[in-house]
């Protein structure tokens, strides 16, 4: 199972097919509470892993994922009503993915849960990194909204500068998830021009509706996701050539090949394997870069890339601003005032793997802040464990193992009883007017229709849906059907175990298992 946050997702599309949308949904928030918003931004791993890819196209996860939180909201579902409030007040800092989820699920749990956010909006890099063309405010706004009503407190323009006075406050615990907003400058000459910006507050700035001035050539350096996303913006400020120069070769940068593709589609262009080396000038505006071909990339203990450039091969690129995205790191002054909260030498919050706290006894740490982090599903399901483990804190226990779904792999299936069948795609607007504003460029996600078409071509990997053909195949007439989402009882006494009903089993449902006497 490769989603991050163990999201059920076979069950949630078996669900789905069979015309259950509301059930689906209740399902998915069980692991997810921002469906709508995941569903446009999350790169899929369960996509790559999926078994229906050397049969003929993976699953569209994502997509469905997306229409069941656009159906939750356009039919105005609500989350389940948590158990009653506990006196146990717990201290999340940070609205963004990580801070939310795990509000969420302490919510559940029947904790008072106070989120505090130091910026005038909630969200973190969800509202203030991510472009609108990605994810828009409003379906952003609606799934938080929804978490409100749950009975979350989230006091915005409020920064936590003190840890020592959130305990005074009476906060049992406390999880730090302050996200990754500040970027870096490289130590090179010119780095210091006024058109030499970061990418994570360039970023910032569109995302708070300021009308921004771009050069007519903007080099953006970096070959992340990040780096993508304020070149796309760049070019949507009126730009009218952007480059993005990265250390990488093409085919290795870090930025998903969905994001690398979007950007193609747009004209803008990659120059892979450089560095730069300085930024050139005249009377302080930037007139070009003076990059050099990378020999050898490296990256040392602590985990930032070092490289080698090739002799002699020197290239002037001209621009008029440069903007750099290669890098965040958390802001976390008040914890190194905290003292006895460590930090990585990159600067994240260390903590234990197993249960997410920090050296501070009750205090954690989930999301971007914490190291091998990267991305919002990674990190809303960092918030998730965050809970568990801040649960089993305050009950004075140990977390439960944070155990992942059994991998199922293409040779346990039988695929011969699936028809092949096209993906469902969404249709992009990258070309033309649509380059020039900020409408999502999916607009339009699935219809019913569609969602259930796409739902059905999921193999049901080990989750049975009650094709019959066990019973059917059976030579000892040992299967009974118990009715319409029951499944099946299997009779020992008749069964001889041929295993003829597991060998038929479409989605290797079925175990031939040893009997022990």
């Amino acid at each position: 199972m490769s989603c991050p946050n163990n999201t059920k997702i076979p069950q949630c599309l078996q669900l789905l097919r069979r015309g259950d949308l509301i059930g689906a949904w209740r399902l998915w928030v069980g692991d997810n509470p921002l469906p709508a918003v995941l569903g446009r931004i999350c790169y899929a791993p369960c996509e790559e892993n999926c078994n229906r890819s050397p049969y003929d196209e993976p699953v569209s996860v994502a997509n469905l994922e997306r229409f069941l939180g656009d159906y939750a909201l356009e039919h105005s579902l609500q989350l389940p009503s948590p158990p009653e409030r506990r006196n146990t007040k717990v201290a999340c800092v940070g609205s963004g993915p990580a801070g939310l989820a795990s509000a969420y699920h302490l919510a559940r749990h029947g904790y008072a849960v106070t989120v505090f956010e130091a910026l005038p909006v909630a969200g973190g890099m969800l509202r203030v990194g991510v472009p609108k063309f990605n994810l828009p405010t409003r379906v952003l706004q609606a799934e938080i909204n929804r978490l409100l009503a749950l009975g979350i407190e989230i006091k915005l323009d409020t920064p936590v500068t003190d840890l020592d006075l959130l305990f005074t406050e009476d906060y049992q615990a406390v999880l730090l998830a302050v996200g990754a907003h500040r970027g870096y400058k490289p130590a090179i000459p010119g780095a210091d021009l006024p058109d030499a910006l970061v990418g994570v507050e360039f970023l910032h700035h569109a995302r708070s509706g300021r009308r921004i001035r771009v050069g007519k050539h903007v080099v953006v350096v970096g070959g992340g996701n990040v780096a993508i996303d304020v070149a796309r913006t760049a070019f949507r400020f009126g730009a009218k050539q952007v480059d993005i120069l990265c250390l990488e070769r093409a085919d290795t940068m870090p930025a998903h090949p969905r994001q690398i593709g979007a950007a193609e589609a747009e004209g803008i262009r990659i120059i892979d394997e450089r560095a730069v080396a300085e930024i050139l000038h005249e009377e302080r505006h930037i007139s070009g870069v003076r990059c050099q071909q990378v020999a050898a990339l490296n990256m040392d203990p602590v985990g930032w890339f070092t490289w080698e450039t090739r002799p002699g091969s020197d290239q002037v690129l001209p621009c008029d601003m440069v903007i750099f995205a290669a890098g965040q790191a958390p802001e976390v002054e008040f914890i190194s005032r905290a003292g006895s909260v460590r930090q990585t030498p990159r600067g994240n919050i260390a903590v234990d793997t197993a249960t997410l706290m920090t050296d501070r006894r009750g205090v954690f740490a989930a999301g971007d802040a914490t190291p091998d982090c990267g991305t919002a599903a990674r990190a809303l399901a960092q918030g998730k464990r965050a809970a568990q483990c801040i649960d089993a804190f305050l009950r004075g226990e140990l977390p439960a193992p944070n155990g992942k779904a059994p991998t199922v792999t293409y040779e346990t299936l039988n695929p011969f009883y699936f028809s092949p069948t096209v993906r469902n795609s969404l249709t992009g607007r990258f070309a033309g007017e649509h380059q020039r504003n900020f409408r999502e460029v999916y607009g339009t996600g699935y219809d019913v229709s569609t969602a259930k078409n796409e739902a059905a071509r999921c193999f049901s990997c080990t989750q049975c849906f009650e094709c019959d053909n066990c019973r059917t195949f059976c030579p000892d007439m040992a299967i009974k059907k118990l009715g319409p989402g029951n499944g099946y009882h299997f009779e020992d006494s008749y069964c001889k175990g041929c295993g003829i009903c597991a060998r038929e089993c479409p989605c290797g449902s079925i175990q031939m298992v040893a009997d022990a006497n």
